[in-house]
């Protein structure tokens, strides 16, 4: 594989946090205060979150590696080690969902997993089967992933 200067023109989507902290790596005035805090931000995401500290996200855990979305995704410290759909160790702590096409909070991560083909025509995440008490604890153990 090379990685000639074609490969390093090739698109990379990252969210807009995300590409600010990498210009503080790659920008060669930036300040020791600023790799310091990109610093602290990366040992941060690398950890895993905690497990579920009540019940319903535990619950909620529970659905999630049992409804196939470990199937896709990635939850740090679970056996979820997917790499088809994004990481959601950290989902919480986002500021937006979908690939920047949603804000981050309950109503919309809820109306993405019920149904992101109405808001994200072509996405390959399917359709939501889960029943309404699975569908609270789900959400429960995801708004825990911070």
């Amino acid at each position: 594989m090379s990685l000639g200067p074609a490969a390093l023109s090739a698109p990379v989507a990252v969210s807009p946090m995300a590409a600010r902290r990498l210009l503080v790596v790659f920008n060669p005035t930036a300040g020791n205060r600023s790799r310091r805090k990109l610093a602290a931000w990366l040992a941060a995401a690398s950890k895993d979150p905690p497990p579920p500290a009540d019940s319903a996200s535990r619950y909620g855990q529970q659905v999630f590696m049992a409804a196939n979305c470990a199937v896709c995704h990635t939850v740090g410290g679970t056996q979820a080690m997917a790499t088809v759909g994004p990481n959601l160790t950290h989902v919480a702590s986002q500021r937006t969902i979908a690939a920047g096409t949603l804000v981050n909070n309950v109503g919309n991560l809820t109306g993405w997993i019920v149904d992101p083909q109405a808001i994200k025509p072509g996405t390959l995440m399917p359709k939501s089967t889960l029943k309404p008490a699975e569908l609270q604890a789900l959400i429960a153990y995801l708004e825990t992933l911070k």
